[in-house]
């Protein structure tokens, strides 16, 4: 199943929502209806795994250099691409 997109991909302006569909039990709902604003949806698919997998080796880039076989600097890197794209500003206290 795709994902919703929240952009219109020919002028990029925001998209709605005119139709839901239950194909369990063939039900239509239709409105207008307006996706939330999820920062997660802007991720790209290797970007969700990158996040699932820096998750689920505790937030430790070192593990995930085993993991990806890849360089801290590397890793760092595609770390702080992602937090780019989810719009977040890395603060240094």
């Amino acid at each position: 199943m795709k994902k919703l997109p929240i952009s219109c991909p020919v002028c990029q302006g925001p998209m709605n929502v005119l139709a839901y569909y239950c194909p369990e039990c063939d039900v239509t709902v239709e409105g207008e209806f307006v996706p939330e604003a999820d920062p997660l949806q802007r991720l790209s698919d290797e970007q969700r795994i990158f996040l699932l997998t820096f998750v689920s080796c505790e937030g430790k880039l070192n593990r995930m250099e085993e993991v990806y076989g890849l360089s801290y600097p590397t890793l760092r890197n595609r770390l702080m691409e992602l937090i780019e794209t989810l719009d977040y500003t890395p603060t240094h206290l």
